[in-house]
């Protein structure tokens, strides 16, 4: 890395960090996408979430037609034919897309490619530089090395609000704590279908065992399961937990008696979290 200084910095590099930072490059900036970790996606990598939901108008037709247009619609229909996938829509009329974990990476990294934009992995942003009102540079962590860079735009894409959090803004109040989820993904299954094993997960899971199936993902004896908790759990703990699970799955429902886990996702599902108050609130009105 030998630029210190960015006309737009990203931070995070989840789907909607890539699209942030593609967008930018159309112009003359220098652009730079920051991520923590050392994998592009987001949740959708690192946490395995398995769906994309929102995508299409909420209702019960079976036509599934988009909210949104331009680049989310070129991105989604690319991900789409790479995943071998198609639309679904859940006995509540919730639609959504399941697709390929590998193939959401790969295709993420081969558009930042293409578009010829500064990827920095592995980066976590520890502290940002304010004149008056306005961030004019941020602190970086990279392998246990200090690097600060000057930025005229920063853009927040981290899910976290983190470059707020440092920033010493005023974030919304959590009204709730969402169940944290980690998805672990197992083969050599017997089931008839999804809807068959969904239906037997439900009614264990009024018992010891609190799994659900991640929509979509049930394939070729193969299926992804999210691991219910209300503690943010150490990483050991999280595996601990998720093999006492898959213990209690093949000694007590039949189906799973010669399964074995094929992979268990990166990090702990979080999704809610205070959000920066802005120049303006959206109300229910808009």
């Amino acid at each position: 890395m030998t630029r210190k200084e960015y006309d737009i910095v990203i931070v995070g590099a989840g789907a909607a960090g890539v699209s942030a930072a593609i967008s930018a490059s159309n112009g003359e900036n220098s652009v730079l996408l920051v991520e923590k970790n050392n994998r592009i996606g987001g949740m959708a990598t690192k946490n395995e979430v398995g769906t994309i939901c929102g995508l299409y108008f909420n209702d019960t037709s079976t036509d599934f037609k988009y909210n949104v247009d331009g680049f989310t619609t070129n991105f989604v229909e690319n991900i789409q034919k790479l995943s071998d996938s198609t639309p679904v829509m859940n006995s509540l009329d919730l639609k959504f897309l399941p697709y390929s974990i590998s193939k959401f990476e790969s295709y993420c990294e081969e558009i930042l490619k293409e578009n010829n934009i500064e990827v920095l992995k592995n980066a976590a942003v520890i502290h940002v530089q304010k004149n008056e009102n306005e961030i004019h540079a941020i602190q970086l962590e990279i392998n246990s090395s200090m690097v600060e860079l000057k930025v005229k735009t920063i853009i927040d894409a981290s899910g976290i609000n983190i470059v707020s959090s440092l920033a010493g803004d005023k974030l919304t109040p959590v009204s709730f704590q969402q169940i944290k989820t980690h998805v672990f993904t197992i083969s050599n299954i017997d089931f008839v279908s999804e809807e068959n094993l969904a239906f037997i997960l439900l009614l264990k899971s009024k018992g010891s065992i609190d799994v659900s199936v991640v929509p979509g993902s049930f394939s070729h004896k193969k299926v992804s399961l999210k691991l219910n908790f209300n503690l943010l759990l150490e990483d050991e703990k999280v595996r601990q937990r998720i093999e006492a699970t898959f213990t209690l799955l093949k000694s007590n429902i039949q189906g799973f008696a010669n399964a074995k886990i094929d992979s268990i996702a990166d990090e702990t599902g979080v999704r809610i979290g205070g959000r920066a108050i802005g120049k303006y609130t959206l109300t229910e009105k808009d």
